[in-house]
């Protein structure tokens, strides 16, 4: 199979990208250097692009 002698290649065909999606009560780690903070009704929000989440940690798995 061409490619067998060469293993350290990716091959084209494997997932790159896998998106997280986020949900209310979600605890994520994301970098903080691309988030924006706002205020809205008094309450401080944290606006993270889908980029800079690395890990979202949820405590229902079954949804």
């Amino acid at each position: 199979m061409p490619g067998d002698d060469e293993p350290w290649k990716e091959s084209k065909d494997s997932t790159r990208y896998i998106g997280l999606q986020a949900r209310e009560g979600d605890m994520a780690i994301f970098l903080k250097k691309d988030a924006i903070e706002i205020e809205y009704d008094r309450e401080k929000l944290m606006i993270v692009p889908q980029t800079a989440i690395l890990l979202l940690i949820r405590d229902d798995f079954s949804a």
